[in-house]
C-alpha cells in the first residue's frame, strides 16, 4: 500500500481558486456585461450588466447553461464555444422587445482546459452607437451631394427591395425617367454654377410632386432623374407625371437657350412593368425607351412605354 502526498497539489488548487475568485470579483464591477461558464457550459458567474442588457430571464448559477442563453437571445448554436476554445472575437445583435443592441463579443479562457478551475469568459462591448454611425454614413453614400436626392447607388439598393415587396404583396410599380430639356444649352448660356442651381430647383419640384412615403426620387446622372412610385397603377403614375409638369411650369425657372420654352421643361418616359414576369432592370430600360420617344416627339411631354 502506497501513500501519495497531495498537499502541494491541494495548495496549488486553492491558489488557483483564490486567483479566480479575485478575477471574478474585479469583473463584477466592470461597466459592461460579463458571463463565465465551465467547460460543460454551466454558468458560474455573471455581473449585473449581463442580466440587465443581455439575458431576458433569471440566471441560476450552477443550473443555467450558456446554450440556454444562446437560444434565448437567438445566437447561433455554434457561436464561439465549444467549436472555438481559444480567444475569439465576433459581433452579435441582441434583440429585446424595446430595443436592439449590437455588441463586440470577446471570448477568453481562464485556467487550463480539462481542469476543475477552467472557465470560459465572455465579455460584451456595446457598439450600437458605432453601428448607427456606420448606417448613417452608408445612407449618406446613397445620397447625391448636390440635390440631396438618392443617387444611382441608392437606386440599386432600393429598387430590388421594392421589386420583391411588390411581388410578395401583388402590387404594381411605376417608373418615371425624366430629362431636363436642352440642359447643355442652359449650362453653355448661364454657366455651370447656374446649372447646379437649376438641378437643385428641379429636385425641389420633384419632391413637391412625389410626397408619399412610397415615392423614391433619384438623380440618375447629369440632368436625368428617375422616380419609383410604389403601389401605383399607370393612371396614378400619369397623375404624378402631369403634376410634375404643372409644378415645374408654375416654378417658371428661366431658360434663355431652350428651343421650346422660355422656362425650364422636362421630358418624361414612363413604364409600369410586370413584376412577376420582368426584372426591375428591364423596367428601367422601358422607362428610358419611353423617355427617348418623348424627346424624339418634341420634348416637354410624357410618353408611356408600349411593350
Amino acid at each position: 500500500m502506497s501513500v501519495t502526498d497531495i498537499t502541494q497539489l491541494k495548495q496549488q488548487q486553492k491558489e488557483i481558486e483564490a486567483k479566480n475568485e479575485l478575477i471574478f470579483t474585479l469583473l463584477r464591477y466592470l461597466p459592461y456585461p460579463i458571463v463565465a461558464f465551465k467547460e460543460d457550459g454551466v454558468i458560474c458567474f455573471y455581473n449585473d450588466f449581463f442580466v440587465r442588457e443581455i439575458c431576458p430571464f433569471e440566471v441560476e448559477n450552477g443550473r443555467t447553461t450558456i446554450e440556454e442563453i444562446k437560444r434565448a437571445i437567438a445566437l447561433p448554436a455554434n457561436l464561439l464555444y465549444p467549436e472555438h476554445k481559444g480567444k475569439e472575437i465576433t459581433e452579435i445583435t441582441v434583440k429585446h422587445s424595446k430595443n436592439t443592441r449590437h455588441y463586440r463579443l470577446e471570448q477568453f479562457r481562464i485556467g487550463e482546459f480539462g481542469t476543475e478551475s477552467c472557465r470560459i469568459l465572455w465579455s460584451f462591448q456595446n457598439i450600437t452607437a458605432y453601428h448607427k454611425l456606420i448606417h448613417s454614413l452608408k445612407k449618406e453614400l446613397h445620397r447625391d451631394f448636390l440635390t440631396g436626392l438618392y443617387n444611382r447607388r441608392g437606386m440599386e439598393e432600393i429598387l430590388p427591395v421594392e421589386w420583391r415587396r411588390a411581388q410578395r404583396e401583388k402590387t404594381s410599380l411605376a417608373f418615371l425617367m425624366l430629362d431636363i430639356d436642352f440642359f447643355k444649352n442652359y449650362n453653355d448660356s448661364l454657366g455651370h454654377a447656374a446649372g447646379d442651381q437649376c438641378l437643385q430647383l428641379v429636385a425641389e419640384v420633384l419632391r413637391g410632386a412625389c410626397y408619399r412615403p412610397g415615392d423614391f426620387i433619384f438623380r440618375y446622372g447629369g440632368e436625368e432623374f428617375f422616380i419609383l412610385l410604389t403601389n401605383t397603377s399607370k393612371e396614378g403614375a400619369l397623375i404624378v407625371a402631369n403634376r410634375i409638369q404643372d409644378n415645374l411650369e408654375k416654378k417658371a425657372i428661366p431658360h434663355p437657350a431652350s428651343k421650346i420654352s422660355s422656362y425650364v421643361t422636362v421630358s418624361i418616359g414612363m413604364s409600369v412593368p410586370d413584376v412577376n414576369v420582368e426584372s426591375w432592370k428591364e423596367g428601367v430600360k422601358q422607362a428610358d425607351v419611353a423617355l427617348y420617344q418623348a424627346k424624339q416627339n418634341g420634348r416637354k411631354r410624357i410618353e408611356v412605354f408600349q411593350g
